[in-house]
């Protein structure tokens, strides 16, 4: 049995929540399909040729995520140390 307090938290999410999740529940296809299109790379490379593949695809990715978060972390160390 559920308290009350717990009661009113599990009302908040389904008052919250609820017209969102109706929503996915009658068109299933909508959740999925912006999912889908954001996937870069959906499969385990299986030969050579399909890891070279992946590695060109995901390459601009990473780098260009670890240039940012590289920035951003020299950034932050500059600022708390002082380093102009």
């Amino acid at each position: 049995m559920l308290r009350p307090t717990h009661r009113m938290l599990v009302l908040g999410y389904l008052i919250g929540f609820g017209p969102l999740l109706s929503y996915f529940v009658v068109h299933p296809g909508s959740y999925y399909g912006r999912g889908a299109s954001l996937m870069t790379w959906n499969r385990i490379p299986a030969n050579w040729h399909d890891l070279q593949q992946m590695w060109h695809t995901l390459w601009p990715i990473i780098s260009r995520t670890s240039w940012a978060l590289a920035l951003r972390v020299r950034r932050t160390l500059c600022t708390t140390l002082l380093c102009y």
